[in-house]
């Protein structure tokens, strides 16, 4: 499966909570096998250089109501969105 990395604008902090702003598209095009774990995917993200290799695996949360939309968290606050999208033939 193949999925469009969107970033993120958030507002907010730790304390109050984290309000998402904006989404902006970006380039990066993140192939995800159907088998594949949390961990999987943020190293995916990582190798992409969307996110920083230094950041611990165990930090990040991915949640999805669908096959077609993941929600990435990290330590609480929202980082990206990955919006499943058909190949190109």
């Amino acid at each position: 499966m193949q999925f469009k990395v969107w970033e993120y604008d958030v507002w907010g902090n730790e304390k109050e909570g984290y309000t998402v702003n904006n989404r902006f598209g970006t380039d990066i095009t993140l192939c995800i096998s159907d088998d594949a774990t949390d961990r999987d995917i943020i190293k995916g993200l990582k190798t992409t250089g969307f996110l920083k290799k230094g950041l611990h695996y165990d930090k990040f949360t991915i949640d999805g109501e669908n096959d077609y939309t993941l929600y990435i968290d990290h330590d609480g606050c929202p980082v990206c969105e990955l919006e499943r999208i058909e190949p190109s033939l």
